[in-house]
């Protein structure tokens, strides 16, 4: 029977599949599934989210997105998916973990890339990894007596670290906020001018 060009399309979409399989299971050899992500939620506390899977985010490894085709694939659609998969070529930086966690307002779930989790300092696949950089942002931006919130970068400074300005925004004709408080050794009244002049 000859091969359609939906088979052809079907087996190189399992090709690439399988190169996502063996990146995954690669990683899994030597290390162990993650229970849980934990990353920071503010200064308040540490999140804890539970992970329900890895794969490979596509997106990070090829250009573009993986052909595809809603009832039969043309040529065009095979050729544009062979070529895909020439370009496809996933390692252990483009594996990412699904994850969920409950929220007041109900459930969230997210992707978040191993080499995100171990290069950035507000995640980790432990608690305990994380709690020096709390204390940390607690010392920044917990609400102090005798301190003073900046209006852009919202960090507790003491008032003679402080400097006002006024912001103009474009939103409303004429209109000037009040004075606002911001860090007198940085840029953030600019900064947030410009964020209100869109």
């Amino acid at each position: 029977m000859k091969e359609t060009l939906l088979d052809k399309f079907n087996h190189i979409e399992l090709i690439i599949k399988k190169k996502e399989e063996n990146t995954c299971n690669a990683w899994l050899k030597s290390n162990e599934m993650p229970k849980f992500i934990y990353e920071l939620a503010g200064y308040k506390s540490i999140r804890e989210k539970k992970v329900t899977g890895i794969r490979i985010d596509s997106h990070e490894v090829c250009e573009g997105f993986i052909p595809s085709f809603k009832k039969r694939p043309t040529r065009k659609d095979l050729d544009s998916i062979i070529e895909y998969n020439e370009l496809y070529d996933p390692n252990e930086n483009h594996i990412g973990f699904s994850y969920t966690y409950s929220e007041t307002y109900g459930s969230i779930s997210g992707f978040d890339n191993l080499i995100d989790i171990l290069t950035n300092n507000r995640k980790s696949f432990r608690k305990e990894d994380l709690i020096p950089e709390l204390k940390k942002m607690k010392e920044l931006y917990e609400p102090r007596e005798g301190y003073l919130e900046c209006a852009y970068c919202h960090k507790q400074r003491l008032p003679k670290d402080l400097r006002q300005a006024t912001v103009i925004s474009r939103m409303y004709i004429n209109y000037k906020s009040n004075k606002r408080n911001y860090c007198k050794d940085s840029d953030c009244a600019s900064h947030d001018q410009m964020a209100h002049e869109g």
